[in-house]
């Protein structure tokens, strides 16, 4: 037989066990400082729009702004195809599957804030079949893209000369115009975002962006380029921050044209930074 278990006076575990609350509602002014002014931009539209499908389709219930309890997985499909079947697009009349996933990821984070549930793999499966069996190929939603124009180079250089030599405004640090015109540089011929650069909305307060430590300045020698290298490790794509496997290493020559080498900007930084 086992070690008897002690007999104790378990009245005090009693007093803290009755002490236990259910947590208190969030309210809205709670929302507002969860989330930074895009989400919430986003999150006040989500809310306008379950409002509206739930008068038109639910009219017969008492609405809740904050849930009650996590929405069933067919009244979410329900709620997509009242998207579907409401909404006009900006590309063609029917709004696109891209609108469709963003409304859906900005309910279930408001259903997670107000109820605390997150749908399982199943749950979120069972949705997102639902999206692409009975609202795409149904052709209720459509899937067509922005086609997103880049700029080419010399809009770039138009921007660079600008900076050095029209650009009248005084920046508070003396780097500032360097440190820009050298980002400008960088997005132009790696193709990154600004946000992989400084800091994003997405990541506020973070302080986080391109650091000197990301850069390696290399002295290479073949037979066809005698000259400085920059290896710039992208640690902040989008949907992939700080993940190794997703963390490019990009390089970047010298340019003849001096305005738009990486390498000399890169330099006057860090002799800049020396002085």
């Amino acid at each position: 037989m086992g070690p008897k278990k002690k007999i104790k006076d378990l009245s005090h575990l009693y007093s803290l066990v009755r002490l236990e609350k259910e947590p208190a509602p969030l309210t809205e002014e709670d929302v507002k400082n969860l989330l930074i002014p895009s989400s919430y931009k986003s999150h006040a539209y989500t809310m306008s729009l379950w409002a509206k499908f739930s008068a038109d389709c639910y009219n017969h219930e008492t609405y809740n702004p904050m849930f009650g309890k996590a929405p069933t997985v067919y009244r979410i499909q329900m709620y997509l195809l009242w998207l579907a079947e409401t909404r006009t697009g900006l590309l063609e009349e029917n709004i696109i599957d891209t609108t469709v996933r963003n409304r859906l990821s900005s309910l279930k984070r408001a259903i997670k804030l107000f109820t605390r549930h997150q749908y399982s793999s199943a749950e979120n499966k069972d949705i997102e079949n639902y999206i692409e069996k009975e609202l795409v190929h149904k052709g209720k939603i459509s899937t067509d893209d922005y086609k997103k124009s880049v700029a080419p180079l010399l809009v770039a250089e138009d921007l660079i000369q600008f900076l050095w030599m029209c650009d009248e405004y005084q920046f508070t640090h003396p780097r500032a115009r360097l440190q820009l015109a050298f980002a400008i540089i960088l997005m132009t011929f790696t193709g990154s975002r600004p946000g992989e650069f400084i800091e994003s909305e997405a990541w506020k307060h973070s302080n986080e962006g391109l650091l000197y430590g990301d850069i390696d300045l290399v002295r290479y020698q073949i037979e066809t380029y005698v000259g400085f290298l920059l290896l710039i490790r992208l640690r902040n794509r989008k949907g992939h921050r700080n993940n190794k496997k997703h963390s490019p290493v990009m390089l970047l020559y010298e340019e003849s044209t001096r305005c738009m080498c990486a390498v000399a900007h890169f330099m006057a930084m860090v002799l800049a930074v020396m002085g």
